[in-house]
């Protein structure tokens, strides 16, 4: 199956592609059914590569000595976020996949917390000690009752199932100052 210039095959439940890049063939992963793949799957992946070659280098970014690393596949996952897997260079690891979903989440400072910026916008917020045994204990919390937790660059716990994120700010301020 061609789709504009793409071509697809389908194979064991999957559609397979080869795309180029400025990196080389990248391969493609859509789910979907025989008739063919699924639409919101190939909707997602055509504005990722509408500018391919930066937005792969923008997830690229997230990894650490990312230079290490080249890209060898993109897949969409089941909420339409489009990933791309990374390969080690030296070991050939290809446990790396970065989701597109920290492309468009920009972060803002946390009052109280010291933030590094470049070029006017947030990159990393430095929580102090305090606001990180906060953070942590709140996760505990949640954790114990069953509930998968983590924490957020913004001072928020995400519920990892549920895709919910809760701001931790106003209950911190309003029990910081009982707290000696």
């Amino acid at each position: 199956m061609k789709i504009d210039d793409l071509q697809l095959r389908f194979d064991h439940g999957l559609w397979l592609g080869a795309i180029p890049s400025c990196y080389g063939l990248l391969e493609l992963l859509l789910t979907g059914s025989e008739d063919g793949p699924d639409e919101r799957q190939l909707e997602a992946f055509q504005r990722f590569s509408s500018d391919l070659d930066n937005n792969i280098k923008k997830l690229s970014k997230q990894l650490s000595w990312s230079f290490l690393y080249r890209p060898i596949r993109i897949a969409i996952n089941a909420e339409n976020k489009v990933g791309v897997q990374f390969q080690n260079r030296f070991t050939g690891n290809q446990r790396q996949l970065v989701l597109e979903s920290a492309l468009g989440k920009d972060l803002k400072v946390v009052p109280g917390a010291a933030a590094v910026t470049h070029e006017g916008k947030v990159i990393y917020n430095l929580l102090t000690p305090h606001m990180q045994q906060f953070m942590g204990r709140c996760i505990g919390a949640i954790k114990k009752t069953g509930i998968k937790a983590q924490g957020t660059g913004q001072f928020s716990i995400l519920l990892v199932d549920k895709q919910v994120e809760l701001p931790l700010e106003p209950f911190y301020t309003s029990n910081s100052r009982s707290v000696s």
